[in-house]
């Protein structure tokens, strides 16, 4: 069960300061996403330092104190989600238009890319001036 992997989890973690992870949830359906990264938030409560590589930017926005924007192997930036997540660099970072709004239930960042229907439409209302 999933609260049984959670327990060995957190009694292995128990031994270590610091741990790092690359996609922890990577494969796990939603709610086992949301219970490990619970985990992770809960063992970071208790005193370790969690390191994290995650390509979902909403779990980053709504878990991570602090990201570090990476791309082609370089640092963009560095700081709070509200911070580093925005529109301006998410777009110039991705090279697409990506939504970026405040969930009014989380406090977090919310954020979406748009489909080539919505970029366009997008685009019609806000020409980019040449």
């Amino acid at each position: 069960s999933a609260d049984g992997h959670n327990w060995s989890m957190a009694a292995y973690a128990s031994d270590y300061t610091h741990w790092d992870w690359d996609e922890p949830a990577a494969f796990l359906d939603i709610r086992y996403e949301v219970e490990m990264y619970d985990l992770l938030r809960d063992l970071q409560a208790n005193g370790m330092t969690v390191v994290t590589v995650l390509h979902d930017l909403n779990l980053a926005a709504l878990y991570c104190e602090r990201v570090v924007l990476v791309h082609e192997g370089r640092v963009v930036q560095v700081g709070t989600p509200a911070e580093v997540m925005t529109y301006t660099t998410l777009t110039a970072v991705y090279g697409t238009e990506i939504y970026v709004s405040m969930n009014d239930i989380t406090g977090s960042l919310n954020i979406l890319p748009l489909s080539r229907e919505h970029r366009e439409r997008l685009g019609q209302e806000f020409p980019k001036p040449r």
